[in-house]
């Protein structure tokens, strides 16, 4: 693990994981973060305690170092990075997840140094994860496995006894536009739509934006001050996994400035949630028929595209309609069995004489 920020494919991939523990009997979890993480919540696997800290340094020795002598001292059979980094060196078969969030703002040579490292060692991966309704991405020596898209079972439109007190918890209003996670060099995109839709529902319908770093949650407020939008932005920067499904279903639009993850927008669908978002062959890809498309990089259609899934019923039911259906099949067993067997054909069981002596 050992990643700053949130990352919607990252806490899909890991709940991928803890679903496979609950259906294949046969799975064991362990995971392997950095000591100073906070303690974990029921129903998460095992803990391996490894390394500290967050800074270029901490984070490079974790993934180059620490992360496979771990994984091969606990005997693991498979070692699975839910994002697209891996050890240039590891005795355990690695699989890594296909979402590359590049090198993290601020961390200058080193930090770049950590982002090349994990890149160059995908190529040794056995494989990384990309979903079906992704674009094709370019091999460059990567071994790209593709499986279907899915989503946990919380993502459903009824909604959960615990939602009213989650989103109490988290200081939410009755009604709101989601944005989940928007990269920095999108947020002034996202503000600038959202001035559209301010002037005529922002008093009643602020917009909550989650899933923000600190260091983008500051340029946040500070643009949405500047843009005279701050009294209808709301920020809530990191929420929990078991957070996320309440918090759309709480929604009233999902608005996508364009930086949007493919997993965040079938989690907007898989709720229920009429989507506002720009047309490209990536939206095409992921959301069908089942959004508001505005012309490409024009804020304010954008704005007017969510202004209207807010004010027309007849807008925003039918998109509601087929968002579900597209969804259906990210249920099942389906998916969640494709990916059991690519971890059971890659998995390498490691010798009874690696798992109890020498030094990892």
């Amino acid at each position: 693990m050992n990643r700053e920020g949130f990352s919607a494919e990252r806490e899909h991939l890991l709940d991928v994981g803890l679903r496979l523990r609950h259906r294949f009997a046969e799975t064991q979890l362990t995971r392997i973060d950095t000591a100073d993480r906070p303690a974990e919540t029921e129903g998460n696997p095992d803990m391996l305690r490894v390394g500290q800290g967050h800074s270029p340094w901490a984070r490079l020795r974790f993934e180059q170092m620490d992360l496979p002598r771990a994984a091969r001292a606990v005997g693991a059979d498979l070692l699975f990075i839910p994002y697209a980094s891996a050890p240039l060196s590891s005795d355990v078969p690695v699989v890594a997840g296909g979402w590359d969030p590049g090198p993290t703002d601020g961390g200058g040579a080193l930090e770049r140094v950590r982002w090349s490292l994990g890149q160059a060692g995908l190529r040794g991966a056995e494989a990384v994860i990309v979903f079906a309704d992704q674009l094709p991405a370019a091999a460059g020596g990567i071994h790209f496995v593709t499986l279907p898209p899915s989503v946990g079972s919380a993502f459903r439109p009824v909604p959960s006894p615990d939602d009213e007190a989650v989103r109490s918890r988290l200081g939410l209003p009755e009604a709101y536009v989601l944005c989940l996670a928007p990269p920095k060099d999108r947020v002034d995109f996202l503000l600038a739509a959202w001035t559209w839709v301010d002037g005529s529902v922002g008093e009643s319908v602020p917009l909550v934006v989650a899933g923000v770093p600190s260091p983008v949650s500051g340029v946040l407020r500070s643009r949405a001050k500047e843009m005279d939008v701050a009294g209808s932005v709301r920020i809530l920067e990191e929420p929990a996994l078991s957070d996320l499904a309440p918090l759309f279903r709480g929604a009233q639009a999902y608005l996508d400035a364009g930086g949007s993850s493919a997993q965040v927008l079938r989690w907007a669908m898989a709720c229920s949630l009429p989507v506002a978002a720009m047309e490209s062959v990536r939206s095409a890809a992921v959301l069908g028929d089942a959004a508001y498309l505005a012309a490409a990089e024009d804020s304010r259609a954008l704005g007017a595209a969510c202004l209207t899934l807010l004010v027309e019923p007849d807008v925003a039911g039918p998109l509601r309609q087929k968002g579900l259906v597209r969804a259906a099949a990210f249920h099942g067993d389906g998916p969640l069995q494709a990916c059991y067997d690519l971890f059971v054909k890659i998995a390498r069981p490691v010798r009874p004489a690696q798992r109890q002596g020498g030094s990892p």
